[in-house]
C-alpha cells in the first residue's frame, strides 16, 4: 500500500513538473494555418467573382445552353454567392478580432487563447472549403 502511495506522489510530481506549453509555438502554427486558408479563401473569392459573372451573362448562358432553366441557375448562383460572401466575411471578422500580441497576459491565458483561436480557424476552414466545394462544382457545368 505504501509502495503504491509513493508511486502515485512520484508520478504526481513528475507530471506537475512538465513544462507549460509556449503560447508561441501554438500562435506559429495559427499563423501557418491561416495562410493555407488565405489560399482558400482567394480561390473563393475568385469563384464569386466568376458566379456574379454568369448572373451578369444569363442571356448568353441561355444562348450556350438552351435547356437551361435560368431562373433556377439565378436562384442557384445566388445561394453559392451568399455562401461565398458569408464565409469570406467570418475570415475577415476573424482577422481582425485575432490578437497576436496578448500584452499582460500570463502563458497560460495565451495558450488558452490561442488554443481557442486555433479551433476558430479550424472552423473557418471547413466553412471556407465547403462554399469553395459547392461552387467549383457548380462552375463545372459552364
Amino acid at each position: 500500500m505504501k509502495a503504491q502511495i509513493v508511486l502515485i506522489i512520484c508520478i504526481a510530481s513528475l507530471l506537475a513538473c512538465q513544462p507549460a506549453e509556449d503560447y508561441k509555438i501554438i500562435r506559429k502554427e495559427i499563423v501557418e494555418e491561416h495562410d493555407k486558408v488565405m489560399i482558400d479563401s482567394e480561390r473563393a473569392i475568385e469563384d464569386r467573382t466568376r458566379l456574379e459573372n454568369l448572373l451578369l451573362n444569363m442571356d448568353s448562358l441561355k444562348s450556350a445552353h438552351p435547356v437551361v432553366d435560368t431562373l433556377k441557375e439565378k436562384v442557384e448562383i445566388s445561394k453559392l454567392v451568399a455562401k461565398l460572401d458569408e464565409a469570406d466575411q467570418q475570415m475577415e471578422t476573424w482577422m481582425k478580432e485575432f490578437d497576436a500580441e496578448l500584452g499582460k497576459k500570463s502563458n497560460d491565458e495565451a495558450v488558452a487563447y490561442f488554443k481557442n483561436e486555433k479551433l476558430k480557424l479550424k472552423q473557418l476552414d471547413s466553412l471556407i472549403k465547403d462554399a469553395l466545394g459547392e461552387s467549383e462544382e457548380y462552375l463545372k457545368k459552364y
